[in-house]
């Protein structure tokens, strides 16, 4: 069980996480839904009941399974969320954006959680603080590194003015798939 390894996912996770979801993401539902934050709301709901849902009979899961199996069994959840999300984002498919939301939030759900527990199975109990406050330090690099790639973007997007006010579709779209592709990496 390699540590660094694990470490090195975490960070891409959080990265990819922080970057596919937030501020960005939000903007691109609304002009997704026609410009009204109705579908901002669906998605966002079908995200976290999603999450609330499973947290339970994923934890049973996780807990009968050999964690090596549910990590397994996640990142094909994983994959699967992204071969869905990508294409339904290219192809601006509301049913695609939800179906892909609610597989990556149980895909979500079950990786943070069974993460924590292979680390504590894997290192002594002297060292378990430690590692679990590096995995955490290294968990807020990523998720304060995507806003600044973030900002980058919105440098790179804006007119030459130095206005950003308006955003186009194309460009939030860019910015989701961004996230996503820290995905596949």
């Amino acid at each position: 069980f390699n540590i660094r390894l694990i470490y090195h996912v975490w960070f891409l996770f959080r990265l990819m996480d922080t970057l596919s979801y937030g501020p960005f993401f939000d903007a691109f539902l609304a002009e997704l839904g026609g410009g009204r934050a109705v579908f901002v709301g669906l998605v966002e709901t079908v995200n976290s009941g999603t999450q609330v849902a499973v947290a339970l009979p994923l934890g049973i899961w996780a807990d009968r399974w050999k964690r090596a199996a549910v990590m397994q069994a996640n990142a094909l959840l994983g994959f699967v969320a992204c071969s869905i999300y990508v294409p339904a984002i290219l192809c601006e498919s509301r049913p695609g954006v939800i179906i892909a939301v609610a597989i990556y939030a149980v895909y979500n759900r079950s990786y943070g959680g069974t993460m924590d527990v292979m680390i504590a199975d894997a290192v002594t109990s002297d060292t378990s603080t430690k590692v679990s406050q590096r995995k955490a330090q290294i968990g807020v690099l990523g998720v304060c590194l995507a806003p600044l790639l973030q900002m980058g973007f919105v440098i790179l997007g804006s007119s030459r003015d130095g206005s950003c006010s308006e955003w186009s579709f194309t460009q939030l779209r860019s910015l989701v798939l961004s996230g996503w592709l820290t995905f596949l990496v």
